[in-house]
C-alpha cells in the first residue's frame, strides 16, 4: 500500500494516464501490481473531454482572479512532465516489515 503525491496535469490525472512508483517498479522487475481505486467502476475519462473541461475551468479561474496573461501551466499531458513521489516510508520498508513480521526501521 502506498500514498503517492501526484504533481502533473489535471488531464493526465483524470484520464489515469500515469503510473505510481510501485507500478513502475513492478513493470521493470516483472512483478504484477494490482491497483485498487476508491471507485473501481469508474473508467478513465476521455482525454479530449477532460482537456476541454479543464481548459474551461482554468479560464473561469483566471477570469475570476482578473488574470489576462496566458496561463502558467500547460494541460497537454504529452508535453508537460509528471512529477510524483511516494509519501512517508518507501514501499520497501513496508514490504520488509511484512516479510520479517516486525519493525525494520
Amino acid at each position: 500500500m502506498g500514498l503517492d503525491i501526484y504533481a502533473g496535469t489535471l488531464t493526465r490525472y483524470y484520464t489515469q494516464n500515469w503510473k505510481t512508483a510501485v507500478q513502475q517498479f513492478g513493470e521493470a522487475h516483472g512483478i504484477p501490481v494490482q491497483i485498487i481505486r476508491a471507485n473501481p467502476e469508474e473508467h478513465p475519462a476521455d482525454e479530449a473531454e477532460v482537456l476541454e473541461r479543464v481548459t474551461e475551468w482554468r479560464k473561469h479561474i483566471l477570469n475570476g482572479l482578473g488574470i489576462t496573461e496566458p496561463p502558467l501551466w500547460n494541460e497537454d499531458a504529452n508535453q508537460t512532465p509528471l512529477l510524483y513521489r511516494q509519501a512517508g516510508l518507501g514501499w520497501y520498508h513496508c514490504f520488509a516489515a511484512v516479510c520479517v513480521g516486525k519493525d525494520v526501521w
